[in-house]
């Protein structure tokens, strides 16, 4: 019997038919697995496969030659190097040496503020060379006059604009066409006075010449070279890193919802169909034989649902790219890949993914007995097999590793996307799979206020969910995989994004904090005229880069701020694990644990400018969330920025008077002051947007399936138990009854996967817990109530009303 590969195909083949509820949801999960895989793997390929695109600034310019600056260190294995920050010009003798070869054009590219945002900077003379010329008016000349591509005003009009000298008033001579960026054109003379550093030049050169004229003193922009200059080519790039990111998320977790949702219904299926292999072992089938007809099954139902996935994520390709387009996680001009490689390899992961799902439910079918047949009930026996204990632990096992090590040795690394999005899913995993074994004492939990009540209908419920545990447990898990999603990833990602604002508000003492509104940056002349506002004490920070060697293979590049060792405990509050911050000097170096340094070690380092220093630790910082960084004195940060202006309110002032006095001096000159609580909420508000957003793409994708696959299980329970409704129909229950008992069981199962859920969700999140308690000193956790009630209560409609679809056909006849 079942000895030819025809006769198990023909089998195989009716018995897809003749169950075809039961393999439908197994089939819409694969077909939906297989084109998200798809899709995303189209997307994906978008990301490597930028199209060229023209220059668009430098359009028209023949040679483009730019500063470079540059870190190098010798290292145990070769030379290390890091491009060093702030503006470094070209040496007037290279511009001297390229003016002898032709024509050179100074550009000058900066910031500016207008009333209505942002804007760039540059000389009228660069303007040519993307082919700009007024639409009205003419080119600015005077010292006063701009003139502008930005759509704010018009010929005639006076205009403030905030520049990094302060505020100055000018008359809008012309108007030129918006591009890519928006545009305040100055006279050659007005831009070199606002941008005194020549840090770019435009040549009328061969390119050959230009090159062999640089060296190595600069970088040299030819071609279609010269788009890499664009403002748009930096936005595209990290949108292109975002879009690739997140993708790449959603598509490990859709195959791992993909594998997840084909193996628990293949072994739920197997479990409905336990009599129906019975009688196979009993008319002579062996058990290798009836496990051959459950892969053949699955290879049929596989490459059916894989070509049907293909072609919709054929379609939905372009459809997700044009929603991440819409949401800004993409360039415009974004399309996914041309290859049909993602197609191909998306067809056969699903067929492995039919396969993989398949063999852990064709071993139980082999093990099926003859004596099967004998069973009325569809009860399906408890415990778990040995394979699926072993799965199971070792899944538990593996995600225990990956909480407990880096709490030992690094618990910065557990608050790391790459590290808690994979525990999630391991925690789900191993959760799922002993879930028979963890669903009796959960149901019995639950159930237990229902055999205290009066009545059949709450002892059916309860007695069902208790007698078939292995039912329950397969239609709870799609809820412990929804459920588990939402809290788990986005509240891992909220505790990280609160943990680290939370933390730069407490670094942060002072009552006022000063930002630079619409002027690009801070000032030294605002800085200047707050700290003549009477009863305000003003502390200023600069920020900073410090490059550090680790054991002489790997040079890191180090955020840091320089500061005046007064502001420690006066504006600044520090999270100090050993020595005294106070002690700063130009000498010495306040740093955090992420650097590995002892108290009164000596460290050898780089500054912003490349010069090297030594410095001897007089403070070591608790790491933090995000990571505390370091201190030095303004010495030791040459080039250095304002980053932040503090202010605290002097002895005897009145707090509201100074707040007054600081608007009145900051408004001129565009600056902006606010009270320390609004600075906070705006960084809370700011802070992981991207990431939070990111997020709920990917959970909404897993959400959609999961809730096919609530469904699906459901209703394949539903339809099956329909003898069960026909014998209590005959013991004299109603059609209303029934639905009673029907809606209690599905809302215990989703009450009993929400539970298992919320357990995964106290161990990722209490994790997590643990490791800011070591880092920060609090240990607060955020869980997104409202995303997760919205997702349980989806669940619940979900589920009742496949489960109350399913049996209404049946309710009809007694």
């Amino acid at each position: 019997m079942l000895t030819s590969p025809f006769t198990l195909i023909t089998m195989a083949w009716r018995g897809l038919r003749s169950r075809w509820t039961t393999f439908a949801a197994t089939f819409v999960a694969l077909a939906l697995g297989v084109g998200l895989v798809a899709a995303m793997g189209q997307v994906l390929a978008g990301t490597f496969s930028a199209p060229d695109r023209e220059p668009v600034r430098y359009a028209e310019a023949p040679v483009v030659v730019r500063s470079l600056a540059e870190l190098r260190v010798e290292a145990e294995h070769g030379p290390r190097t890091e491009p060093l920050p702030g503006a470094h010009p070209l040496s007037p003798a290279l511009l001297d040496r390229l003016a002898e070869a032709g024509e050179v054009t100074v550009d000058r590219v900066f910031e500016v503020g207008l009333p209505d945002g942002p804007a760039t900077g540059r000389p009228w003379a660069a303007a040519r060379f993307s082919g700009t010329e007024p639409v009205s008016g003419r080119a600015p000349v005077g010292a006063g006059e701009v003139t502008l591509a930005t759509g704010a005003g018009e010929v005639g009009d006076e205009l403030t604009v905030y520049t990094g000298l302060g505020p100055a008033r000018y008359q809008v001579v012309g108007l030129a066409p918006v591009g890519e960026e928006a545009t305040v054109y100055f006279s050659d003379a007005e831009a070199a006075r606002l941008d005194p550093v020549v840090r770019l030049v435009v040549v009328d050169a061969a390119e050959e010449t230009v090159r062999g004229i640089v060296g190595s003193e600069g970088e040299v922009f030819a071609g279609d070279e010269r788009s890499l200059l664009d403002p748009a080519n930096a936005r595209d790039t990290e949108a292109l890193v975002a879009a690739n990111s997140l993708v790449g998320t959603a598509g490990g977790i859709a195959a791992f919802v993909s594998i997840f949702v084909v193996a628990s219904t293949f072994a739920f299926a197997v479990g409905q169909r336990r009599r129906e292999f019975a009688l196979l072992r009993a008319a002579g089938a062996t058990p290798r034989q009836v496990r051959r007809t459950v892969m053949t099954e699955a290879t049929l139902l596989g490459l059916a649902g894989s070509a049907a996935g293909c072609a919709l994520g054929d379609l939905g390709g372009p459809e997700l790219a044009a929603w991440l387009r819409e949401l800004g996680m993409a360039p415009p001009w974004f399309v996914v890949g041309s290859s049909p490689a993602p197609v191909y390899l998306a067809f056969a992961v699903g067929v492995l993914v039919s396969w993989c799902g398949a063999w852990a439910a064709s071993r139980r079918a082999g093990g099926i007995g003859p004596t099967e047949t004998l069973r009325e009930t569809h009860v399906q026996p408890s415990g778990l097999s040995p394979l699926r204990w072993v799965f199971g632990l070792a899944a538990l096992a593996g995600a225990l590793a990956m909480l407990v090590q880096p709490l030992l040795e690094g618990p910065a690394s557990l608050l790391k996307r790459k590290q808690y999005t994979p525990l999630v899913l391991l925690v789900l995993i191993a959760l799922a799979v002993l879930a028979p074994v963890l669903v009796p004492p959960v149901a019995r939990l639950v159930t237990w206020p229902l055999s205290r009540l009066r009545g059949a209908t709450g002892m059916l419920a309860r007695e069902s969910a208790l007698a078939a545990s292995g039912r329950t447990a397969a239609t709870a898990a799609p809820v412990l995989l929804t459920v588990g999603l939402a809290v788990c990833l986005l509240g891992a990602a909220a505790t990280v994004d609160n943990a680290r604002t939370e933390e730069e508000a407490a670094r942060v003492t002072a009552e006022y904090v000063i930002g630079p509104g619409l002027s690009p940056h801070l000032t030294e002349e605002m800085a200047t005229a707050a700290a003549g506002v009477p009863g305000a004490e003003v502390t200023a920070t600069r920020e900073t880069v410090l490059f550090d060697l680790e054991e002489d293979t790997a040079l890191l590049r180090r955020q840091a701020r320089a500061v005046d060792p007064a502001v420690f405990g006066a504006s600044l509050t520090l999270p100090v694990l050993a020595g005294a911050p106070a002690e700063l000097d130009d000498d010495s170096i306040v740093v955090d644990t992420e650097w590995g340094r002892e108290l009164g070690e000596r460290v050898s380092i780089w500054r912003a400018d490349g010069s090297p220093v030594t410095l001897r630790v007089v403070a070591v910082l608790r790491e933090g969330a995000g990571g505390n960084g370091a201190y030095v004195t303004a010495a030791n940060a040459p080039g250095a920025e304002l980053g932040e202006l503090l202010v605290s309110t002097g002895e005897g002032s009145d707090s509201a008077v100074v707040a007054a006095g600081l608007r009145a001096a900051l408004e001129p000159l565009g600056a902006e002051s606010v009270s320390r609580a609004e600075w906070a909420s705006a960084e809370r508000a700011e802070a992981g947007g991207a990431t939070r957003l990111g997020m709920r793409v990917v959970l909404g994708i897993a959400l959609t399936y999961t809730g096919l696959f609530v469904a699906g299980t459901l209703v394949m329970a539903t339809r099956d138990r329909r003898p069960e409704r026909r014998l209590l129909r005959m013991a004299g229950a109603t059609s209303r009854q029934l639905l009673q008992v029907l809606a209690l069981e599905t809302v215990l199962v989703l009450v009993v996967g929400t539970l298992l859920a919320a357990l995964a969700g106290v161990l990722v999140l209490g994790g997590m817990s643990l490791a800011l308690l070591t880092l920060t000193g609090t240990g607060a956790v955020v869980v997104p109530w409202a995303l997760t009630g919205a997702v349980v209560g989806a669940c619940g409609l979900v589920a009742l009303a496949s489960a109350v679809g399913a049996a209404l056909p049946g309710l009809s006849r007694p």
